[in-house]
């Protein structure tokens, strides 16, 4: 035991290694004399604050991205829509706007009897709500109005048919998120009047 620490004071240069340090109980014949690691000078690098091994920091984040066409990058995915039942056919007649301005894979999450499918629906329309205005329209990015089209029908199909058949929704969550996509999407709209 004596070679051992002799060699280790050679190498790391009189500092021995606490063994509370390595979170290890190793039994030694004497208490004075401690075993040696090789992860001595990392512990000791993060006890004295070096961040030799730490990424480095953007500044601001995700907000020092840029933007295209009015929609913020963001690193997150695009809310995914949930699987739901097909749609009749009286549902695609009825909601044959709203599955020109939104998609079918939308509007087939909204008319869903799950309340989780409507609000993924009522979420993927709030992410997409640059996307109603013409004029900040992204065509990479765009999952709703995808044929542009003018803002006078636009304006139509969502206060009469988007709406109207979400503001029926009779859970509240549901209902407050459709008020808060109304408030949102209003001023795009009042922009061309």
């Amino acid at each position: 035991m004596t070679r051992i620490n002799e060699v280790c004071n050679l190498i790391i240069q009189g500092q021995y290694i606490d063994v509370n340090e390595l979170e290890l109980t190793l039994a030694t014949k004497s208490s004075s004399k401690r075993a040696a690691s090789i992860d001595v000078n990392k512990q000791r690098l993060q006890k004295n604050g070096s961040n030799a091994n730490m990424l480095p920091c953007i500044p601001g984040g995700e907000q020092a991205l840029p933007s295209l066409g009015g929609a913020p990058l963001s690193l997150a995915s695009s809310i995914p829509l949930p699987h739901s039942e097909p749609l009749s056919d009286e549902q695609k007649s009825k909601g044959a706007s709203l599955i020109e301005l939104f998609s079918l894979e939308l509007v087939t999450c909204l008319y869903s009897q799950f309340w989780s499918n409507r609000q993924a629906a009522l979420e993927k329309v709030t992410e997409q709500l640059h996307n109603l205005d013409p004029n900040r329209r992204d065509p990479m990015s765009a999952e709703i109005n995808r044929k542009n089209l003018p803002i006078e029908e636009i304006f139509k199909i969502f206060i009469n048919d988007f709406a109207d058949e979400s503001l029926k929704d009779p859970v509240l969550k549901n209902l407050i998120t459709m008020i808060d996509l109304i408030k949102r999407a209003l001023p795009t709209f009042f922009r061309y009047i």
